[in-house]
């Protein structure tokens, strides 16, 4: 008989329930392991728990688990303990939650809306004795390799960080053990080809020693937001009505307050306003994100419409004090 170990947080109880049912009835012995949000290793308390006895485990993924601290510093060498020489790793994505990179690279089975199918699906995976092969799916024109390592770039990052975090190779390991050196090289050249990524030297010359930093513009968000739990054209209509409303200079402290977005996404919106034209900024120097203060230019306003209008948006307002008016978009 196999034994599946479940790690889950104590709201996710209805859900854990309902899948421990199904698995039983398909002869799974099934144990469960809660966690609270101060857990500090999930490694720590899966070795306490005696990970010889278990074929697989799984791990509830939701809102309230997704915020705790062992799920924030799970990463490969942690899965690696995990896994051991064949155990079977399930995230189990029980709601909408947005996932970070290391959950992607596992793989989570959905059963926010279908709990049997997606016990269907783990049954059969433990009966093979492996995880489905992962297929790399190519986005918008994007190679498929170039994608996977774009995606897990922006699933990665720290919304409330003004600065985007920079990755060398060595980063990028720590989302993936199967690509080579040449092959992250050429992933990101493309990115970078694309816009998508800006790499600090001439990627000629490190593409041949492989040491180079590579970071993500507001591009590569716009580029993934369909698999991005929010939506990079709002935070950018949201930004601009508040600039076309406010009418005058205003530092980006105070723009981060009044939009209540995260400051990393304020900034993304920035420069996407700023590389067309749409916003006047100011800088305290010359770093790609210390933007001091900001204010609306005469293309705000068309560029905000503009994209309104192209991305279908319902129910967003934008209210200009100078024309006593306000405009509903649909």
């Amino acid at each position: 008989m196999s034994r599946i170990l479940i790690f889950l947080v104590e709201h996710n109880a209805d859900i854990d329930n309902a899948i421990t049912l199904l698995l039983r009835t398909h002869n799974v012995d099934t144990e469960t392991c809660w966690l609270n949000k101060r857990q500090s290793s999930l490694v720590d308390l899966a070795m306490h728990q005696g990970l010889g006895k278990y074929s697989a485990l799984g791990i509830i993924v939701s809102f309230p688990s997704m915020q705790t601290t062992w799920m924030k510093e799970l990463d490969l060498e942690a899965i690696k303990l995990l896994r051991g020489k064949n155990r079977l790793i399930f995230p189990i994505k029980a709601d909408t939650c947005s996932i970070n990179a290391i959950i992607h690279r596992l793989q989570p089975i959905d059963v926010s809306e279908d709990i049997e199918a997606g016990v269907k699906q783990m049954m059969k995976e433990m009966q093979d004795g492996k995880r489905a092969k992962r297929q790399y799916e190519a986005v918008c024109g994007l190679d498929p390799l170039a994608s996977e390592v774009g995606l897990c770039i922006a699933l990665d990052s720290d919304n409330h960080r003004r600065y985007e975090r920079s990755y060398t190779i060595e980063g990028l390991r720590k989302f993936f053990d199967d690509f080579s050196d040449e092959q992250y090289a050429q992933a990101v050249l493309e990115l970078r080809q694309y816009g998508l990524m800006d790499v600090t030297r001439d990627m000629s010359w490190f593409a041949s020693r492989h040491e180079y930093y590579t970071e993500p513009t507001y591009a590569l968000y716009i580029h993934f937001a369909d698999k991005l739990h929010h939506d990079p054209h709002h935070d950018i209509l949201s930004v601009a009505e508040i600039l076309l409303d406010w009418g005058k200079s205003i530092e980006v402290q105070a723009l981060e307050r009044i939009a209540k977005i995260p400051a990393g996404r304020v900034h993304r919106s920035l420069h996407y306003l700023e590389d067309y034209g749409a916003i006047v900024v100011r800088r305290e120097f010359p770093a790609p994100f210390h933007i001091a203060t900001v204010q609306a230019s005469k293309r705000t306003e068309a560029i905000a419409r503009h994209l309104a209008k192209e991305h279908k948006y319902t129910g967003l307002q934008f209210h200009y004090r100078e024309r006593n008016c306000s405009c509903h978009t649909s």
